[in-house]
């Protein structure tokens, strides 16, 4: 239970904050990738 607990507790101090700056990424979309040429890849 104890280990659960710490696990749990890393999620929530450290991975879940990152839903902030995950959801800004998937809105602002793949447009940009869209304007390079394939020359550029």
């Amino acid at each position: 239970y104890a280990s659960k607990l710490g696990t749990a507790r890393f999620y929530f101090a450290r991975l879940l904050p990152r839903i902030h700056s995950l959801t800004a990424s998937v809105k602002a979309g793949s447009e940009s990738l869209y304007l390079l040429d394939t020359a550029q890849f």
